[in-house]
């Protein structure tokens, strides 16, 4: 009984997360803005425990910051060192994905060639409505990155993977409202990524992720 009242507490914490880090991405919640635990808790339902979980959680990953004075807040882009966030997500996934190719198998190969045919089809779709389908983008692109990783054998790194890629998610949108993403090259490339894994490429399949990771949009500016 107690593990699945746990299980269930951790269900409604990660859907409340889910829902503010969406609101985030998109916008609803600006930088800097305050994060009032009993306006949330009318905005979005649960109960004032599970929200400040929730945040706690979001700002692991970066989007939330915490001041044991003053709360919590969405996190401002200077503070949350964007600058270095591309290049960081390189080196973890480079890494996850040579250790995948040496240990993975004709299984591992199938699921990163149905994450492929996933993220393809909303590329198409996120190009025609980007407002109503950049979630579902999001989300394939997440899972296609996590499958990546998926046979490194390495849950540390996995974790530290997708952590990085959720960090990026409200620059990844701000650069698809500004049309700064080259989907003819992301699509080519994702491709060819595709084809190197399953040639055992290791260094051709680890250019190819650098690239692809790129094609993002280019994250931030150095300043």
């Amino acid at each position: 009984m107690t593990d699945t009242i746990e299980n269930e507490s951790s269900t409604v914490v990660e859907l409340l997360a889910s829902q503010v880090r969406r609101d985030i991405s998109f916008g609803v919640l600006l930088p800097d803005s305050a994060l009032n635990i009993a306006t949330l808790t009318r905005e979005y339902g649960g109960s004032a425990k599970f929200l400040q979980e929730a945040l706690i959680l979001l700002s692991e990953e970066a989007l939330v910051e915490v001041d044991s004075h003053k709360g919590f807040k969405v996190a401002s882009p200077k503070n949350t060192s964007i600058n270095n966030l591309e290049q960081v997500r390189i080196e973890i996934e480079c890494l996850g994905l040579e250790w995948s190719l040496k240990n993975g198998n004709i299984h591992w190969q199938g699921s990163i060639l149905k994450a492929q045919q996933a993220l393809l089809k909303t590329f198409a779709q996120v190009q025609l409505d980007p407002d109503n389908f950049f979630l579902d983008w999001e989300e394939s692109n997440r899972h296609f990155h996590h499958s990546l990783l998926a046979a490194s054998d390495s849950q540390r790194l996995i974790a530290m993977q997708d952590r990085l890629f959720k960090q990026g998610s409200p620059l990844r949108l701000a650069e698809l409202q500004a049309n700064k993403i080259d989907f003819p090259l992301s699509i080519e490339t994702l491709n060819a990524l595709v084809n190197a894994i399953l040639d055992i490429d290791i260094d051709g399949a680890k250019s190819c992720l650098q690239k692809f990771i790129r094609c993002e949009g280019k994250i931030a500016d150095s300043n």
